[in-house]
């Protein structure tokens, strides 16, 4: 990757990852201080960090929100792009699953 292109491309992924580490933090927040028992995969259960408030509860539903619909915009246009990648055939789709280096353009 190079260019205004690939430091795009870089900006997006390290926001999807940012956003896989802050949206799991924020619900978590969210239920402990709703007082709503948190587990993990139903299993697990998680010690409450926050105490149970009703106006820090609604400002982390909004946090929560708020991140989700960002993550959700992120994955959408994270698909465009490899949607568009694939429409025009320039190896990067194939690099993004796995299969070699692609074709480069200089």
């Amino acid at each position: 990757m190079e260019g205004a292109s690939g430091r795009l491309a870089g900006a997006v992924h390290r926001a999807l990852y940012l956003g896989m580490f802050l949206l799991p933090l924020s619900g978590w927040a969210l239920s402990s201080t709703s007082g709503v028992p948190a587990r993990i995969f139903g299993l697990f259960p998680l010690p409450h960090p926050l105490p149970a408030d009703r106006l820090w509860a609604e400002w982390w539903r909004a946090v929560h929100r708020a991140l989700a619909w960002a993550f959700a915009l992120l994955v959408g246009f994270h698909l465009a792009a490899a949607l568009r990648h694939g429409w025009r055939r320039d190896g990067i789709l194939g690099r993004m699953f796995g299969g070699g280096a692609g074709r480069r353009r200089s």
